[in-house]
């Protein structure tokens, strides 16, 4: 019994990671589209900021978990 707890846990801490790596990885793509926008001056500054700052508190959130 105590195996299968143990491969259920450890079963469970990847989905976590995995989770984790895809939320970092899509905040990365975004972080890039926003710059990208900010370098042909789609955006300002501040929008820039605001945006990346909005997208870091949901990837904290998603991570937290």
């Amino acid at each position: 019994l105590w195996v299968w707890r143990d491969w259920q846990r450890v079963r469970r801490v990847r989905e976590r990671l995995r989770r984790g790596a895809a939320a970092e990885a899509a905040f990365e793509r975004l972080v890039f589209a926003l710059e990208c926008q900010l370098a042909n001056g789609e955006i300002d500054e501040a929008r820039f900021r605001m945006l990346r700052d909005e997208a870091f508190r949901r990837l904290q959130e998603a991570v937290g978990e």
